[in-house]
């Protein structure tokens, strides 16, 4: 090129000035110069170009293979210079980078499908777009699809999530991400390709590159089916295990280890008043049975500590069932506000590795057995030392018990009259007619009183009292009778020697005042006697002061005699801790020990020998304690045979009645029946003939035959046929309808009549109350109106509905005898908290203030003799505590008195 250059310039030289051309032919050659010269000019361009260029296309060619070499043939060569070798240097420099970098990657990838491979998780990795990049192989198992499918559906990860998860998926997909781009665990459920439905963890990572693009996101499935229906197992039997604990009738509390409240049953809730809310968590087990903090009995099994039981229990043994449990009974004081016995029952429970984890503690009230236990006993002492003679027989008469009375009397052992009949005291003095009266009188239910002379077991005669009266039960059925004998042997005896002997009588009685003349001389031999006998006696003045005691009254007060003679009488008993509750010139009562033990006081005045001047008197202190409570409990279990006798009657009345009723109904039903068939006949006969009547009308109309037709009108005015077929009508539509009512009165009496065989069902309030009173209506028609309020949406009650229109037929009939006049009776019912309430009231003339507290009494009435037995309302109050009510009486005297009834609907009725 250096060589052609110069020639081609000489040569274009030459060509232009070698001769002296013309314009035209200069032109011309001046045109072919410039092709010259640009061609010259091209080809060192070219040449320039090329040398320059070389080497950068030498790195274009090697970038553009690269990509079909492999190891040391991917470098540059380092021959290069300049700005070309420099950037060969770092072209090779990246390249080994990228190399390292891609031999890294491809470890992790191979690691990353090792463990995608063979893990429980399915892990997948999605991009932006949602095309599932990759998902680990063990989808099939999980998901029952292929990972190819994942790979040719994008949207199948979305398809497999059940439509009660969908929403929560949504929402965890596009939550705020953390900084660290990984999202919390949620719990789906998804699809299966079979149709099965798996619970799964869900977790996702996003993931961004150095400059904050989103390259994609990256998460996992974990199958937690199994550990969900554990968990659902689990929970099932915590909350059957915490139900069965919670309905348990008997009071349960379960202590942890940390001596916390676990459990704390409804039964502990009623017992003790303290709900499970406030007590769960706490350790104030102690709470509801001690004043202050102390351990309970399963406080102790969980300590451990063996010596404190005997500290802190005065009863306490180990558990009869359980091995290491406690067992404890006792009073205690203020139990949700009663006095209890309970029983304890604490036992520890272990864990599966033997660890002592929980103490469970159980208790029993036990106050009514206790209770019923200690009036039992006292009941047993009474009838075992009753001074008369007390005699049990079964209903056909054999003895099955006598008290100790009845062996001292009759001479027989308690071994000897037991399994005898009280024959064996025959003497053959008493009449048969007496033996046969009374036997039909105690069969009947009612009770015998009168007087037998009867043999003792030696043979010897004697006057006996006796009362003897039918013990029944529930049914009213006799399952005993019951004799109380007294003794009136001396009695008899004296009132015979009273009427014979008057004269002799006389004559020891003069003998007797002169013997108390001699006592007089003979004080002192006297003051020793009543010294050695436990009664208090006192010798007063005039004034009360005391002049002489016996040694009762100085044990009693701690005094000497010598201190006691001249202090008031009365005044010393106050001193030494008596109180005097009533006293006056014959007799008195006092008081000690808070009112434990009961003195009763006679005076007796002392005259002087021979004169009717009073010199004093003499004061007799006998302890009564012993007696009034044998006497208390003789008058509640006379209460108790006089109720007993009078619900018997009341029953046996209502019987009778009942029967009365169910043959009235009986014989009112048989007419009623054809007499409501015969008007229901007569009513089909009368349209027929309203119907032939017309149709002869509309005959002789058609044929034109207006004469004919003129006069039947004139017929049927004057004989007023219209008004007597209308009239006729409503005849016999009211006839019917008091049919109706007298079979709806023949209703009641039938159900009035089967009282007796009343059975607990569910019932109708509202319906028992019409029923009553359809049956009260003589009663209520004539004195008053009824006004009636009944709750529609009222709920049935199982109950004895004849027993409950017992008690609204007193209510209702005490009603309209306490209205004066003409009066309003209101029945009302109604349903509130689980109760059914009915109140019955009446603007009647009220009930007195003093007698309210006293109407349920038994034998109690306000009425007129001959109107009342004071009956009704105590066996209606029974009626209702049966069923678990109460009845309740408001009155204001001249205004009137509301009976409330609450019965409630949860309460389970016992025959």
């Amino acid at each position: 090129m250096s060589i052609l250059a110069p020639a081609l310039t000489s040569s274009i030289t030459f060509y232009l000035f070698s001769s002296q051309p013309n314009k035209t032919d200069l032109i011309q050659k001046l045109v072919i110069s410039f092709v010259l010269i640009a061609l010259l000019s091209g080809l060192i361009i070219r040449k320039v170009i090329g040398t320059l260029m070389a080497p950068l296309q030498l790195v274009i060619d090697h970038i553009s293979g690269m990509h079909t070499r492999q190891g040391h043939d991917r470098m540059l060569p380092d021959t290069l210079s300049g700005d070309l070798r420099q950037l060969g240097i770092a072209l090779n420099s990246m390249v080994k980078e990228f190399d390292s970098q891609h031999q890294n990657l491809l470890v992790s990838q191979e690691t990353y499908r090792i463990v995608a491979e063979f893990t429980a998780e399915v892990a997948y990795w999605r991009e932006p777009g949602g095309t599932t990049r990759f998902i680990s192989p063990n989808c099939l198992d999980l998901t029952g699809f292929h990972d190819e499918e994942f790979y040719a559906a994008p949207d199948l990860l979305d398809r497999i999530i059940h439509p009660v998860s969908r929403k929560k998926w949504d929402q965890h997909r596009h939550e705020p991400v953390e900084a660290s781009g990984t999202r919390e665990h949620i719990e789906l459920i998804i699809v299966r390709k079979d149709g099965e439905k798996r619970w799964v963890s869900h977790l996702h990572h996003t993931v961004y590159n150095d400059q904050g693009d989103l390259l994609g996101m990256r998460g996992s499935f974990t199958d937690i089916t199994l550990i969900r229906r554990m968990q659902a197992e689990m929970r099932y039997q915590r909350s059957f295990a915490e139900e069965l604990i919670n309905k348990a009738a008997v009071p349960i509390f379960v202590l942890d280890a940390a001596h916390r409240i676990l459990v704390w049953n409804s039964a502990m809730q009623d017992l003790t008043g303290l709900t499970a809310d406030e007590m769960i968590g706490s350790n104030r087990q102690w709470q509801p049975f001690y004043p202050g903090p102390r351990p309970v009995l399963a406080d102790i099994i969980l300590s451990g500590d063996e010596a404190q039981p005997a500290q802190l229990y005065g009863s306490i043994r180990l558990s009869q069932h359980v091995p290491g449990g406690l067992q404890s009974e006792g009073w205690y004081e203020n139990i949700n506000g009663r006095r209890c016995y309970l029983y304890f029952d604490a036992a520890p429970v272990y864990d599966g590795k033997d660890r002592k984890v929980a103490a469970i503690e159980t208790l029993l009230d036990m106050t009514e057995r206790k209770l019923a236990e200690e009036e039992q006993r006292i009941l047993s002492w009474a009838v075992e030392n009753n001074p008369n003679a007390i005699v049990i027989t079964d209903p056909d008469g054999t003895i099955e018990y006598v008290n100790h009375k009845f062996c001292t009397l009759t001479g027989y052992s308690a071994a000897e009259a037991v399994g005898q009949n009280p024959r064996i005291l025959k003497s053959g003095e008493t009449p048969p007619d007496q033996y046969a009266e009374l036997w039909r009188t105690i069969t009947r239910g009612n009770s015998w009183h009168g007087e037998f002379h009867n043999k003792k077991k030696s043979g010897e005669l004697y006057w006996e009292s006796a009362s003897i009266s039918p013990i029944m039960d529930d049914q009213g059925k006799i399952i005993r009778f019951l004799a109380v004998n007294e003794d009136i042997t001396h009695r008899k005896i004296y009132e015979a020697e009273l009427l014979n002997n008057t004269e002799e009588l006389l004559l020891k009685h003069s003998e007797l005042n002169a013997m108390f003349s001699l006592v007089t001389i003979g004080k002192q031999e006297w003051e020793d006697t009543l010294d050695s006998i436990p009664e208090m006696v006192l010798m007063c003045d005039p004034a009360g002061g005391i002049t002489r005691c016996n040694r009762a009254v100085t044990t009693f007060t701690g005094l000497f005699y010598n201190q006691i003679l001249g202090l008031n009488c009365l005044e010393l008993f106050i001193s030494s801790g008596m109180e005097i509750i009533s006293c006056d010139d014959i007799h008195g009562h006092m008081v000690s020990d808070g009112g434990a033990r009961h003195f009763e006081l006679l005076f007796n005045e002392l005259k002087q020998v021979g004169t009717d001047n009073v010199r004093g008197s003499v004061v007799t202190i006998h302890e009564t304690t012993e007696f009034r409570k044998m006497n208390t409990n003789l008058q509640k279990a006379y209460a108790e045979l006089q109720q007993t006798q009078a619900q018997a009657f009341q029953q046996e009345k209502m019987a009778s009645i009942g029967q009365l009723a169910a043959g009235v109904a009986h014989e009112i039903n048989n007419p009623m029946g054809f007499i409501s068939s015969n008007l229901t006949t007569m009513t089909k006969y009368m349209q027929r003939l309203k119907d032939f009547e017309n149709a002869v009308i509309e005959s002789v109309q058609k044929k034109g035959d207006l004469e004919t037709v003129a006069l039947l009108d004139e017929i049927r005015t004057k004989m007023r046929i219209d008004f007597i077929l209308n009239d006729l009508h409503k005849l016999l539509e009211e006839s019917l309808e008091g049919t109706g009512r007298v079979r709806g009165i023949v209703n009641d009496l039938k159900s009035f009549s089967h009282a007796d065989e009343d059975q607990c069902k569910p019932f109708n309030i509202n319906d028992c109350l019409d029923s009553t009173l359809n049956m009260a209506r003589n009663e209520i028609r004539y004195v008053a109106d009824v006004e009636l309020d009944y709750d529609p949406q009222l709920p049935l009650l199982n109950c004895y509905p004849q027993k409950l229109s017992q008690v609204f037929m007193n209510l209702v009939v005490n009603a309209a005898h306490a209205i004066e006049g003409h009066g309003i009776i209101r029945v009302r019912t109604f349903n509130e908290n689980g109760d059914i309430f009915i109140r019955i009231s009446d603007t009647g003339k009220g009930i007195a203030p003093e007698n309210l507290t006293r109407i349920f009494d038994p034998f109690f009435t306000t009425k007129e003799v001959g109107k009342g037995t004071g009956l009704g309302l105590s066996i209606s109050y029974d009626i209702i505590k049966q069923h678990g009510g109460e009845i309740t009486v408001e009155s204001e005297v001249g205004i009137g008195t509301s009976f409330t009834v609450r019965l409630p609907l949860n309460h389970q009725v016992e025959g």
